[in-house]
């Protein structure tokens, strides 16, 4: 067996060592007393792999594994991955439980040789070594057990090769095979395929098969669009993207293949429809994989919106921006899987039916009715002074289209990397000026000029005096804006990172916002800490200070 170079790589520490990795199994629930192995062991045994690739199999005889039920196997036979897991048993078991987003980058290729080989512990292995483990829980069907580990092993490898800091597909296809067989043999509705229930397995074995046999990437890749566009496909709130990346594989497939092209011409016409729209649907390095797959010549898309130049001449815009943000305010549904309606009271918040509407009133209902009388107030200062109608109408678009203070950037800002508390304890301010002859684009109306990152205790009175509040209710306007958050939080199932900041209009336009959003876990490890944050606004904003004294900012005081 071909040894395993990893002791280059591998780190004493890493940024993501700031967060609490994660457990997680699809279809298990852990115990709440589960703990995952310290990294620090997980590292020291990633340096052990070539050891335990060498070491004499008979070392390992007789063995004895006890099991939970407090009896034990002897190994007369050990095999190779056995020997692994015994000498790297950290290892293994966290790279089979670990959260696929909490993965260090130096431990990428160490819990791919792990997960492979456990697979193979898996499958070769007889029941009472396996249970000798632990992995099969007391009294559960050995069957039932076996079929959720070995699929739940399977899925995180597959996930693990087709991430696009490895982005081996190849080497994904045979397991992608073999979770796809899994699935074919479950029992479905009847006039129901497989494809119809998971067409994301599918389309992640048609993109895998693309580097393989291009033939069976169109079978599987077409199977997948029936099933994404189907009855099923709808209910899941990203398939939107699913169908966006088949219909961009289906293309370069088909181009490739010199067939159907009728078919070909449909798929590409809806992708740039939608690229055209939607410039910024997915991650950069997503998108550039998509478009610019390695082994393929320039996807056809791109050269229709002009060729890889196309990447660096998107811009954002206020149309864009506002499809990427509208989604329903109590379920979080977007379009196109549902059709959204924008509340005819604040002109804001959009909804996807008058369900929804009616369980967020109590949540949207103060909010709603200050924007109302809002807009009612700019429809008569339009009339009475135009300039100053269309300035405030720009305000309200461009401080609502988070055009001009990107989320990055706010989390950046925070450090909510480092501490992910701060995003309940701190604000950032931003000093804006109104500048309308800067473009035509809601993006260039204002201008940050000021920045800074303040303990929201100690900037309590400039929070009430900037927002005409009564001494002391500062905390209750920042606890009612958490708690916004909080609600969104509990509707998605998901534990976000909130994040606050304060819009202060500094060029005597009395403008004054104070937002609010949040962050999901996996995009918290996902997007890297970015420390020049304010290098990525147009122009770097200078230091926001206070008028009064002892008000420190506090964005590297941890």
């Amino acid at each position: 067996m071909q040894a395993l170079n990893v002791a280059s790589g591998i780190q004493e520490s890493s940024p993501y060592d700031n967060f609490k990795p994660r457990a997680s199994l699809q279809g298990i629930t852990l115990p709440d007393s589960f703990q995952l192995p310290d990294l620090k062991s997980v590292r020291e045994q990633a340096l052990r792999i070539p050891e335990a690739i060498d070491a004499p199999l008979e070392r390992f005889k007789n063995v004895m594994l006890p099991d939970k039920h407090h009896r034990a196997t002897a190994l007369d036979d050990p095999t190779r991955p056995v020997v692994c897991h015994l000498m790297l048993y950290n290892l293994f078991r966290w790279s089979y439980f670990i959260h696929s987003s909490d993965v260090p980058e130096d431990l990428l290729e160490p819990r791919i040789f792990s997960l492979k080989m456990f697979l193979r512990f898996l499958e070769e292995s007889p029941e009472e070594v396996i249970r000798g483990m632990g992995y099969y829980p007391p009294g559960e069907d050995s069957a039932v057990a076996h079929y959720a580990i070995t699929a739940n092993c399977r899925r995180k490898i597959i996930g693990a090769l087709m991430d696009p800091k490895i982005n081996r597909p190849a080497e994904a296809v045979p397991f992608l095979k073999k979770s796809v067989e899994a699935e074919t043999k479950k029992p479905v509705e009847e006039g129901f395929q497989a494809w119809m229930v998971n067409p994301i397995l599918f389309e992640t074995y048609g993109e895998a098969l693309m580097a393989t046999d291009l033939h069976e990437a169109k079978l599987q890749l077409e199977r997948a669009l029936a099933g994404a566009e189907g009855p099923h496909g709808m209910v899941i709130q990203y398939i939107i993207l699913a169908i966006f990346k088949i219909r961009v594989n289906l293309v370069a497939v088909l181009s490739q293949l010199g067939e159907d092209v009728q078919k070909r011409k449909s798929h590409e016409e809806w992708a740039v429809k939608y690229l055209r729209k939607n410039p910024f649907c997915m991650p950069d390095d997503l998108l550039r994989l998509l478009l610019l797959r390695k082994g393929f010549p320039e996807h056809p898309v791109l050269t229709i919106l002009g060729g890889p130049k196309w990447f660096d001449k998107r811009k954002t815009t206020y149309k864009n921006q506002e499809r990427r943000t509208k989604m329903c305010r109590n379920c979080g549904q977007r379009e196109p899987g549902k059709t959204l309606s924008i509340c005819a009271g604040c002109k804001e918040s959009w909804y996807c039916s008058k369900e929804c509407q009616v369980q967020h009133w109590k949540a949207h209902r103060a909010a709603c009715k200050e924007m109302a009388a809002e807009l009612k107030r700019l429809e008569s200062l339009k009339l009475a002074d135009p300039s100053a109608g269309e300035r405030d109408e720009d305000w309200i678009k461009w401080r609502t289209s988070y055009l001009g203070i990107p989320p990055d950037t706010t989390m950046h800002a925070l450090g909510v990397h480092r501490d992910p508390n701060r995003g309940f304890t701190h604000i950032v301010w931003y000093g804006v000026k109104y500048t309308p002859n800067a473009g035509k684009d809601i993006a260039q109306k204002f201008t940050i000029v000021l920045a800074g990152v303040f303990k929201v205790a100690d900037v309590l009175p400039e929070i009430e005096t900037c927002m005409n509040l009564n001494k002391g209710d500062g905390q209750q306007c920042i606890d009612q804006t958490l708690g916004q958050v909080t609600t969104f939080n509990q509707k998605v199932g998901e534990q976000r990172t909130p994040y606050l900041y304060m819009l202060l209009c500094v060029d005597g336009h009395t403008g004054v916002w104070l937002g609010n959003g949040s962050i999901s876990p996996d995009y918290l490890r996902y997007v890297k800490y970015n420390p020049d944050w304010r290098k990525s606004i147009k122009n770097p904003p200078g230091p926001m200070i206070f008028v009064r004294p002892g008000i420190v900012d506090q964005e590297h005081i941890f």
